[in-house]
């Protein structure tokens, strides 16, 4: 069966902004948002426009996985006929009016589609990674910015986080008692956003999954694929700016750059060598550490 493509409007293509999560990708949003990209109306604190960030979760989920379990993804790409049935539900969902949560009132009443926008644009999230083959079926000309970063600073950083969330919740519990556990009967996720991360092993076998997809689907961007190694980046960030900016069809003034710079501490790359307990773990995770390999 043929896969059905969305109906194609006029409009420019999108900045498709993805990367492992914790790995600079809200960074880097923030700094195409002051340089002039369009990333939404209605965002979350990670600058993640919550409406294309929810379609790919539902999308996700409906596969039977989640951002931090992702294998279940790739029966949709074995599946012609339900690739096909996505593909016409994305086209619904880019005119829906709940696409007013991206583009806002006034830009929905004038445009009626997410795709006729004219105007430098785009989205962040990380999910989107895992998701590109179906993103650049409906929109073919999109444009991928792909942040990358040690696997062992995102393993930590998502160990961080998930440890976090579990004392929050288990605060909010000791306050509310019954009301809570009544709160999480009806609670879509999980006891700390991803169990899978509590164990900095999990969180580093997920990145090898994220960085296995993304070059997946870079052999088949050629020249619409700009990647970002995060630690260069935040070390140089002006020597990265002027061509980013250009590969996403933005022209910032100086005022502009020097926001962006402002925005960015160089003190995060490779955290983790101050912790010699993951110096340990990148040792002996160091034969999957691919372009991050210790040097000979």
């Amino acid at each position: 069966m043929k896969t059905a493509r969305p109906k194609k409007t006029r409009g420019i293509p999108p900045v498709i902004i993805c990367g492992m999560h914790r790995s600079g990708t809200s960074l880097v949003a923030r700094i195409l948002e002051a340089a002039g990209l369009f990333i939404g109306k209605r965002k979350d604190r990670n600058s993640e426009a919550l409406f294309f960030s929810r379609i790919n979760d539902w999308i996700l989920r409906r596969c039977g996985g989640s951002w931090d379990f992702p294998g279940p993804v790739r029966w949709l790409w074995r599946s012609e006929e339900l690739r096909a049935l996505v593909l016409d539900m994305l086209d619904g969902w880019l005119k829906h009016p709940l696409a007013i949560q991206y583009l806002g009132l006034g830009a929905w009443v004038r445009y009626g589609d997410v795709r006729a926008l004219e105007r430098p644009w785009g989205w962040k999230d990380p999910r989107s990674t895992l998701l590109l083959p179906l993103w650049t079926e409906v929109f073919p000309d999109a444009k991928v910015v792909y942040v990358e970063r040690h696997g062992v600073d995102v393993a930590r950083s998502l160990f961080v986080r998930a440890h976090r969330e579990v004392q929050i919740q288990r605060r909010r519990y000791a306050r509310a008692g019954w009301l809570y556990l009544l709160y999480q009967r009806y609670r879509s996720r999980g006891f700390s956003g991803s169990a899978r991360c509590l164990d900095l092993e999990g969180g580093f076998e997920l990145w090898e999954e994220y960085v296995l997809a993304a070059g997946r689907h870079a052999e088949a961007l050629s020249g619409r694929f700009f990647s970002v190694p995060y630690e260069k980046f935040v070390q140089d960030p002006e020597a990265w700016l002027r061509d980013l900016c250009a590969f996403c069809g933005l022209e910032p003034g100086q005022k502009q750059i020097e926001t962006c710079r402002r925005l960015v501490d160089g003190g995060r790359a490779h955290a983790y060598r101050h912790d010699e307990a993951l110096v340990q773990f990148a040792l002996e995770h160091d034969d999957r550490l691919g372009p991050y390999k210790s040097k000979p």
